[in-house]
């Protein structure tokens, strides 16, 4: 049986487009350091340091990719906006605007 073996040698172009998703709460009390889970599937979990995570909860936020460390299971991101609650017909549509590039 084959197996499709490969090294990455290098990145040519940056994918650098925003995510929208939810911030999931840390178990540790008074945490910084948080998972956000992008809508896309396809996309992975981004570790995000914020001290909004309070006011944050239930709100479809927008994260923007920084960096993935070699070793780390989640690439670093940075928190862009708050787009609104869960569940709002605005907030929706717009989640569904900016994860499919469509100009609004």
């Amino acid at each position: 049986m084959r197996r499709p073996t490969g090294k990455v040698v290098g990145i040519i172009k940056r994918n650098s487009r925003p995510l929208c998703g939810m911030l999931m709460p840390s178990p540790i009390k008074e945490a910084t350091r948080h998972l956000f889970t992008p809508a896309d599937r396809r996309m992975p979990r981004v570790r995000v340091e914020t001290r909004q995570a309070a006011s944050l909860q239930a709100h479809r936020i927008v994260v923007a990719i920084d960096g993935w460390l070699r070793h780390s299971r989640y690439p670093n991101g940075h928190f862009v906006r708050s787009l609104g609650e869960c569940g709002d017909n605005e907030t929706e549509t717009e989640v569904l605007l900016l994860e499919h590039d469509v100009p609004h």
